[in-house]
Parts: structure tokens; C-alpha cells; sequence
């Protein structure tokens, strides 16, 4: 049988499936996307074992029964150069190829039996189940997988965590060195239920929901999760174990407040970072009347920077902070001037949007790191 397709389509889906699959993989057929014709619509699925993902590609006419497996990322170079041509697919069972034909050249590949391809035991049909706005997912995912840890120790830190409420949802996500909070108050859930995402099927989540609109049914299952739409359908395996409470860290009593222009402080630590030392990419910021001090040192390598932004602020304070760590959290700030909250040199840093959201809708928190440890070196 002839499958047609045409080739923007293909590699489009194709982009979006790939991102699933492991780059070295210890069994051969999970490098593969499984590649199955219903009607006038081809369904795409990859894995990596732990996370599937499957969309649909639109077919130049109707084509049932079709069903194989091909190398998703050979697949993918394949057809991305071939600038919107009709694509003829068709299958060679004596020779086990795959081959395509674009109209003044063709290409052909192996291909592996779709049995062979491995599909979740995931069963969340009958477990809750909530409706929500993709975009305010993809917007929850965007606003805290910065600070998603990368720990074996503590592999729940290792994802973003949901919590859905009457009273609405938050995603929240720790390394324990930076903390992200996102809450939406209109999305609500009668009763609660949590779970802990890992990063990369959050990632992939977002990517996809990057080019889709309208409304995706989340199903939750003890260890499992589903999302979906008419388009597309992600199931991955979920953490195990209690999230820390991030929003426990966010509290800070008689703080000290200072507001900052978003691109000037920025700027002024991406000129400074260089100097800082290579270990510890510490930069210490001394706040006083109406400005604010950034200054970077490498006693090794003999190399200092320093340099001043005004800033709207009327108490003194010195404190360190990661350069690099301080950067992201200023960067996923989508406001012209950001609010920093402050005890001591000690207590970290609260970091909001001026006007955007408010401190109770997105904040994200930095640890501190002492005077000390720079002055050392």
C-alpha cells in the first residue's frame, strides 16, 4: 500500500516526536518511531520507556492499515530539506525497506515490525481527571522548569510539581539552591490531587502545547499520567515521593524591599560574571540609598569587575548570590522592573514582577551565598 504525505507536515510532526527519543538507547527499537495510518491521518508514537508520546499527521487522501517502525531521527533528516513536496511512502516486505519517492528523487531505509514496539501499560481511564487551558499548562511549565534540580540523592526534586485544588492550581519546582512558584487561581479541581512531573516530559509538554490551542484533559493515575487532546497524547511515569513545600521558603517578615530596572541589572551581571571565580561564579551586590553595587573577584587569576545601577532602595545590604542562578531568575521575570525581598546576608532573595503578576500569582526565591566565601576566594 502507498501512504502520501506531505513532507512540511512530516517533518514538522516529526520535530515534535523526536524530542522524546533517548539519544543512546540500550534497546535498538526505541530509537525508532512507530508510524500507523488510521483513515486520513498517520498517528506517530515515541518512547524512551519512560515517557510516549504520539501525534497526528495529516494524509494527502485516506489510508488504512498501514503499521511499521523506522529510524525516527534518519526519518527526520531525511525529509526536513525537502520543501513542501508530495511524499509517496511505500512498504517492500521482501527486503524489510521502507521507501520513499518525492517526485525527482527518492530515498529508501530499514524498517522493524510495529509488534516490536513497546506501548505503556498506563491505565488512567478510570482515576481522576481534570480539563484545562493548554496555555496556562505550557505557561505554569515555561515559569518554573528553570528550577527543576538534577539530583540522585533527592530524585522528586527532579520535576515540576502540581497541585490542583478547589481553591486552584500551583506548579512549583526546587534544586534547592532557586525555588519557582506559579499559581493559577482559575483552574480549579474539585477536591486535590498532586504529582510530580519529571522534567523532561514537562519539557516536551510545553513544546507541544507551543503549537496546539484550545483545551487538554490531564488523567492521573497512582504512578502514571496522561495528557491529551484530538491531537496529540503524552503518558509518562510520575516521581515518587513528597515534594519539599517551596512556598513554606518564600516568607520573609519585615523584609527588606528593593525594586530594579529588569535590563540594566541584568546587563550590568552578564559584564561582571566573566570576573567571577570559576568554582563558586559568586558576584556580591551592595545595596544602599538609591543604587546598588555589583562587584565580581578572582584572587586566583588577579581579574575584578565592578559596576553600579541605580535602584529604588533606602537600607544597606550586602549579600552574595550564584551569577549565573541570579541571571535565570531574572530572565523568566516578564516585567520592565523586578521586585527583590531580602532579610539579611543570609536569608536569600524573594523575586517578583513589579506589575506582571503579583508576589501571590509567580515568585521565585535565590539562595544566598555568605560575604565570607568571596572575600576567600
Amino acid at each position: 500500500m502507498e501512504i502520501k504525505v506531505n513532507s512540511n507536515e512530516l517533518a514538522k510532526k516529526l520535530e515534535q516526536v523526536t524530542k522524546v527519543v533517548a539519544t543512546k538507547s540500550a534497546i535498538p527499537i526505541l530509537s525508532d518511531v512507530l508510524m500507523e495510518t488510521r483513515g486520513n491521518v498517520m498517528l506517530l508514537t515515541t518512547s524512551d520507556s519512560e515517557v510516549w508520546l504520539s501525534v497526528k499527521c495529516p494524509l494527502l487522501g485516506d489510508f488504512d492499515g498501514s503499521k511499521f517502525c523506522v529510524n525516527a531521527h534518519d526519518l527526520l533528516e531525511l525529509v526536513k530539506n525537502l520543501n513542501d513536496r508530495e511524499v509517496t511512502i511505500s512498504i517492500d516486505e521482501k527486503s524489510k525497506q521502507m521507501l520513499c519517492d518525492y517526485g525527482n528523487g527518492n530515498f529508501s531505509m530499514p524498517y522493524d515490525n510495529a509488534s516490536e514496539f513497546p506501548m505503556p501499560n498506563m491505565e488512567n481511564e478510570n482515576n481522576s481527571s481534570v480539563i484545562v487551558d493548554g496555555n496556562q499548562i505550557m505557561k505554569a511549565i515555561e515559569l518554573t522548569s528553570f528550577a527543576v534540580g538534577n539530583s540522585t540523592i533527592r530524585p522528586i526534586m527532579n520535576g515540576i510539581h502540581f497541585d490542583f485544588s478547589e481553591s486552584g492550581m500551583v506548579a512549583s519546582a526546587t534544586n534547592t539552591h532557586k525555588v519557582a512558584i506559579y499559581k493559577n487561581k482559575n483552574i480549579k479541581y474539585d477536591g486535590r490531587i498532586e504529582f510530580t512531573m519529571p522534567k523532561k516530559p514537562s519539557v516536551v509538554l510545553m513544546s507541544i502545547l507551543s503549537s496546539t490551542e484550545g483545551e487538554i484533559k490531564i488523567s492521573f493515575g497512582a504512578s502514571s499520567i496522561s495528557i491529551n487532546n484530538t491531537n496529540f497524547k503524552l503518558s509518562a511515569r510520575l516521581l515518587e515521593g513528597r515534594f519539599f513545600d517551596c512556598e513554606s521558603l518564600t516568607e520573609v517578615i519585615k523584609p527588606i524591599n528593593v525594586t530594579i530596572d529588569k535590563v540594566s541589572i541584568l546587563q550590568a551581571l552578564k559584564r561582571v560574571m566573566p570576573m567571577t571565580d570559576e568554582m563558586s561564579n559568586l558576584v556580591v551586590m551592595f545595596f544602599e540609598q538609591g543604587q546598588v553595587t555589583v562587584t565580581a573577584d578572582n584572587a586566583v587569576f588577579g581579574k575584578s569587575a565592578s559596576e553600579t545601577v541605580k535602584c529604588d532602595c533606602d537600607t544597606e545590604l550586602r549579600i552574595g548570590f550564584k551569577c549565573s542562578d541570579l541571571i535565570e531568575l531574572f530572565k523568566n521575570i516578564d516585567d520592565n522592573n523586578i521586585v527583590m525581598e531580602m532579610i539579611n546576608a543570609m536569608g536569600g532573595a524573594v523575586i517578583y514582577a513589579s506589575s506582571t503578576y503579583t508576589r501571590d500569582e509567580y515568585v521565585s526565591l535565590i539562595s544566598s551565598s555568605t560575604i565570607e566565601q568571596s572575600l576567600n576566594g
